[in-house]
């Protein structure tokens, strides 16, 4: 408590260049309450943003999940689908018999239709896959 005058008592320290009258709270006094209310709002504030992380952090851990599981599944189908062309490809030979020779695709490639047409040996089956690959 500071005493300036004997009809003043004012707490806090006194401020130079403001004329006094009465009793009357210093800056200091003031700045401290809108202090604390600026501490609060924002603590109130990084509290808002720590829970909108939280909730930014769940729903990327429910996103990654679920595009993990969609991968495993696009690898289930296609690893299916792959068996399933082993399969059929496996039949067709079986079928075919002594009547089958083996072209790679390379030289598929590189054949004219009218070469591509005079493999007669070939099933119909197979001759069209070899020409849907290319």
């Amino acid at each position: 408590m500071v005493k300036i005058a004997p009809e003043l008592s004012i707490k806090g320290t006194a401020l130079s260049g403001r004329p006094w009258k009465g009793t009357s709270t210093p800056v200091r006094a003031i700045t401290n309450q809108s202090i604390k209310k600026t501490k609060e709002k924002a603590k109130s504030q990084w509290l808002k943003s720590q829970r909108r992380k939280e909730a930014m952090q769940e729903i990327a851990k429910e996103s990654s999940e679920l595009i993990a599981k969609e991968k495993e599944l696009r690898k289930l189908k296609s690893k299916k689908l792959k068996e399933k062309r082993l399969k059929q490809q496996e039949n067709e030979i079986r079928a075919a018999g002594n009547n089958l020779i083996i072209v790679s695709n390379a030289k598929v490639a590189k054949m004219s239709k009218s070469a591509k047409k005079k493999l007669t040996k070939l099933t119909p089956e197979i001759f069209s896959k070899i020409i849907k690959r290319r």
